[in-house]
């Protein structure tokens, strides 16, 4: 949300600079026609003057406002400094600094081939953090006994455990659990020695929005291998509200919201925190150092994700998932995998001009294809109903798996089954499905991919690469026609293509998609910044949430002075 005072500045700036620079020019302008003989004739040129000055003032009140929307106090923000990693005198000094301050209370060395620009920031915390993200590497496949550090599922914690709850003004109600992690295992990444070392640090947020300050972090600390999965209340709503429907892969808005079955908490996916050096990047204004660069981090990204071990499966974008008939004998495997199927026959049959149908009903005169299409929407929320009936991750019987793809092979043409094959496979390792087993291992490594931090593949070069290449002075049919035989020859280069997401982690840059973040990175640590992860349940638009932290709050465990910026709502 765009702060008031920041958009107070800039909209007084922008008014300001617009009056000023259009009274100049038409001071300037009545001079030349009063103490010259020219004249701006005839009425057209005078229409043009007025259209160009007042062009000219709305452009300098967009300049001045942009620079006064962004503009920090020296002493709030400091002053960018670069020091070279290999000058542990000038470590040694920020470190010293900073205890001095009472604000870190064990930093570790920043990593020599990381090369890092630390900015002299309110505290030397912030720039150590500021180049030490911490990140969430994913457990595949997961596995229910991987340790304290999860998204998703239901907290682990003590017997007395307080889920957190929030005052909101249609009435108190607990808060949507979304993630946890080990103290111990953050504190091994941490360079700042601020984050708490011992027990579990929960999140929990509002993911319908209903207000801004709906979260709440949590740290306990006891003996935690006496834990165990904590009670959900029993009033804890949808995870989306009225929205879950439309978020959830194996949920229907096309049907009443008492048969939807939607859940309340979302898939559990284990991770290991871990931390990467940030690289030093070129940048065009000293700000933008402030901000996560994804085309910087990508390589080391992926770099520390792979030092843990290789990935399970190599990306290539020209071998496509293509299933053709029964996936495997036992598809539908889980009453998970039914639903995905019955939503997706539901939300075409729903509106069957807008979407693509089978072979099979192009054929049928209008009425019966009419009728069909009515009969085969029935069956459909028939068996949605049905199969919400039972718990989503529990298996289908083998017997009853078979009568249901006689349905599907019916109705095929009404969804893509490919995309509910990768769909339904994600979907069962998120609920820990009884059937998991039943899955062929390359279904299960195909779903690794969307589950990496990032990843790489050899494509062949483009046509515009290759024309920028040695296609200069060439007309683009010539350039391609010589890109097409270089393709066929087999002597077109290979180029490497990295793919890699803004990271949902702890520290790091934070992203900035309406610059509304720049006031606070000065004094606060980014202590949590998470995306839409689709695979992993989290819906949240096409914007970030962040939560900010001032050093000295985090030391002392004051989580309830974290400051939310939902940098897209």
């Amino acid at each position: 949300m765009r702060t008031l005072s920041n958009f107070g500045s800039r909209a007084g700036s922008f008014l300001l600079a617009v009056l000023a620079t259009f009274f100049v020019l038409i001071l300037i302008w009545a001079a030349v026609e009063t103490f010259t003989p020219f004249k701006f004739e005839p009425f057209l040129l005078r229409m043009v003057m007025v259209g160009l000055v007042v062009a000219a003032s709305f452009g300098m009140g967009l300049v001045i406002s942009r620079g006064a929307g962004r503009q920090v106090k020296p002493n709030e923000r400091g002053t960018l400094e670069s020091v070279p990693a290999a000058d542990p005198e000038r470590l040694s000094r920020l470190t010293r600094a900073a205890r001095e301050n009472d604000v870190v209370s064990e930093v570790q060395p920043v990593s020599a081939t990381a090369e890092p620009v630390i900015a002299q920031a309110a505290n030397p915390a912030i720039a150590l953090a500021r180049f030490r993200p911490i990140v969430f590497r994913q457990a595949f496949p997961p596995a229910s006994d991987q340790g304290l550090s999860y998204s998703g599922g239901v907290p682990t914690g003590p017997s007395d455990f307080e889920w957190p709850r929030f005052a909101f003004p249609d009435g108190d109600g607990p808060l949507t659990f979304v993630m946890q992690w080990d103290c111990r295992a953050l504190a091994a990444h941490d360079a700042t020695g601020l984050l708490p070392s011992e027990g579990v640090l929960y999140f929990f947020v509002d993911l319908q929005w209903r207000h801004h300050e709906a979260f709440r972090f949590v740290h306990l600390t006891g003996e935690v291998d006496t834990w165990r999965p904590v009670v959900v209340p029993t009033d804890l709503q949808p995870l989306f509200g009225d929205q879950t429907a439309w978020q959830v892969p194996y949920c229907s808005p096309r049907i009443p919201a008492e048969q939807q079955d939607c859940p309340v908490l979302l898939p559990k996916w284990p991770f290991a925190p871990l931390a990467f050096d940030y690289p030093r990047v070129e940048v065009d204004e000293p700000e933008e150092e402030w901000v996560w660069s994804g085309r910087a981090a990508a390589e080391s990204l992926i770099a520390a994700q792979d030092s843990l071990g290789s990935p399970t499966f190599q990306f290539n974008p020209d071998h496509p998932l293509r299933i053709s008939g029964r996936p495997f004998p036992a598809f539908p495997h889980d009453w998970a995998a039914v639903r995905i199927v019955c939503a997706k026959v539901i939300e075409t049959l729903h509106h069957p001009g807008h979407h693509r149908l089978p072979k099979s009903l192009s054929d049928l005169d209008e009425s019966t294809r009419a009728a069909t299409i009515a009969d085969w929407l029935a069956e459909a929320i028939e068996l949605y109903t049905f199969a919400a009936s039972h718990r989503s991750n529990r298996a289908v019987p083998q017997d009853l798996s078979d009568q249901l793809w006689d349905w599907m092979a019916k109705v095929d043409g009404c969804y893509y089954p490919d995309q509910v094959v990768q769909t339904s496979v994600n979907t069962s390792l998120g609920l820990g499905s009884q059937a998991l087993w039943i899955i062929p291992q390359d279904l299960i490594d195909r779903a690794s991919t969307s589950h990496s931090l990032g990843f790489s593949y050899n494509r062949l070069e483009y046509l515009h690469e290759f024309t920028a290449r040695c296609g200069q002075g060439l007309t683009r049919d010539e350039a391609e026609r010589r890109w097409n035989e270089a393709k066929a020859t087999g002597t077109l280069p290979t180029v490497r293509q990295v793919h890699a997401n803004t990271p949902n982690r702890i520290f790091g840059p934070a992203s900035d998609p309406q610059g509304d973040s720049y006031e606070f990175l000065a004094d606060n640590l980014l202590l949590l910044e998470i995306s839409s992860s689709s695979e992993i349940g989290i819906e949240l638009g096409e914007g970030v949430i962040q939560y900010l932290i001032r050093p000295a709050d985090l030391k002392a465990g004051r989580f309830d002075q974290a400051t939310a910026v939902a940098s897209a709502y």
